[in-house]
Formats: C-alpha cells, structure tokens, sequence
C-alpha cells in the first residue's frame, strides 16, 4: 500500500512538473467529488449538528449533492444546531467561497444555528435593537444583511445600513459596509464606491473595495457592474496611493485581467468593452 501511494504521489508530481511555463498545472484530482451513498448512510447515523458540520465542509469541497443535502435538511435541523468552533470555523470559509450557493449555506446555518426566523418579525426586532445604542451593533448589522439577502424586509434593511454608512464610529462603518455586501443586490454597488473613495478611515475603505471585488453575495456580473465606478476612482487624483493600489486590484479582480497600475491599458480596454 505505501508503495502504491508513494508511485501515485510520484505520478502526480510528474504531471504538474510537466506544464510548460506561463501553462497552468495539470489538476489532478483524487476522487470524483460525489457524494456517495455510503457517505450519505454514514451521515445520517450522525446527530444534526455533525450532519450539518460535514456537509458544509463537502460543500466547501465542492462535492456534488453536499447543497442540496444541506437545502433538504434545513427544517429537520431547525433548533438542533449550534455555532460551535467548527461550524464557526467552517461558515468563515464557506463566506469566502467561489461558489455563490456555498456561501448561501453558510448564511442559511448561520441563522439557524442562532435560530433566527426569516421572517419579518425577526428582522424588526434587530432594527430595534440598533435603535438602542451601540451594544453588539456589528452583530445586529450583520443579521439584518443575512435576512435581507434571504429576501426578509430587504428594502428597508438596506436603507438602514446605508444610514450607518455615515456613523462617526469607523467599526460600526465598517460593519454596516461589510454587512451592505451580504445583501448582495445592485443598489448596494454606488454606496460601496462612494465609501471606497471618500471613507476617511483606510480600513473601512479597503472593506468596501472587497466588498465590490470578492466578499458579500454579489454575482460576477453584478460586480462588472461597478467597473464605472471604478475607472472613475482610478482617475480620482485625490486618492492615496494605498487606496489607488486597492482600486487597480479590484478592477483585476472583476474583470480578469492584468493591466497593474497602468492606467491607459484600463482605459484601452474599458473603451473595448463599451
């Protein structure tokens, strides 16, 4: 056996050692990335909380069926989960997946690991305790953003973040513009590009220009949408030079391609794509 597996790791070092340079590696994948029935037998002798927990790392894994067990499952798990360590663990990385449904598990478990309805009532309840002072203020942002996006009292929500996009606090700014992400609808794009240029704290700058290149729940599409902006942030000579940096690496993020700082190469290709 350990010879087997030494031949087979020499194997795949070949393989990749073998792309010319500027190719790309060859993928070498160790199983077909299924979900199979034995696994699926095995999971269900487990409790919930462990369910819940191995499927989102196979989502995460991008297993083929580890979605849709956890879409099934949601209501039979309903009051059984907790925001254990690994389950914190595991939404941290689910939140940053490629993978738009990934990340909508992890809200999905989120909220039903703090047995938070999506329903109106819920989302009011946290509008009220925001109107109450600043006391977990980053959290109540957040949840209001996790039910928005899951199409709970969205317009209202989004009216409220966008009113705290100008607290004087720069860490209840910056929630409010990470949270404004999660919502992941077109409306948000011109908040976040005005935080980006304008926002006197650097770091709530930097989490705005994530927010339109790669964290929230924005589809690639709906972040071309905010290249506009972004030419004219480029063009912003009263931008700082760390700022500048982040608007160049957003645009590379978006759109796929490698022009660094190189201002006219954006404009040539912008113009191209108009």
């Amino acid at each position: 056996m350990r010879l087997y597996l030494a031949l087979a790791a020499a194997v795949a070092l070949a393989l990749i050692a073998s792309a010319r340079p500027g190719q790309k590696a060859i993928e070498v994948h160790a199983s077909a990335g299924i979900l199979s029935e034995h696994e699926l037998q095995a999971i269900e002798l487990l409790a919930p909380q462990q369910q819940a927990e191995r499927l989102l790392e196979r989502a995460i894994s991008r297993y083929t069926g580890a979605l849709d067990q956890i879409e099934n499952r949601l209501p039979s798990w309903a009051a059984k989960l907790d925001y254990s360590k690994e389950l914190q663990s595991l939404t941290s990385l689910a939140y940053n997946s490629r993978e738009l449904r990934v990340r909508a598990a992890a809200i999905e478990l989120t909220l039903s690991a703090f047995q938070i309805a999506k329903e109106p009532a819920a989302a009011r309840s946290f509008m009220e305790k925001l109107k109450l002072g600043p006391d977990n203020r980053p959290w109540n942002l957040w949840v209001l953003a996790l039910l928005a996006n899951r199409g709970v009292e969205a317009e209202e929500s989004r009216r409220i973040l966008l009113e705290f996009l100008r607290d004087p606090d720069d860490n209840t700014r910056e929630w409010a513009v990470n949270s404004l992400a999660m919502i992941g609808s077109d409306e948000v794009i011109e908040a976040l590009l005005d935080v980006f240029g304008h926002d006197k704290s650097l770091e709530v700058r930097e989490r705005a220009g994530c927010g339109l290149a790669e964290s929230g729940m924005m589809t690639q599409e709906q972040r071309r949408k905010a290249i506009p902006g972004l030419m004219r942030l480029m063009d912003d000579s009263t931008l700082d030079e760390k700022t500048q940096s982040w608007v160049f690496q957003a645009l590379q993020e978006i759109s796929g391609q490698h022009h660094g700082s190189d201002r006219a190469a954006w404009h040539t290709w912008h113009n191209k794509q108009r």
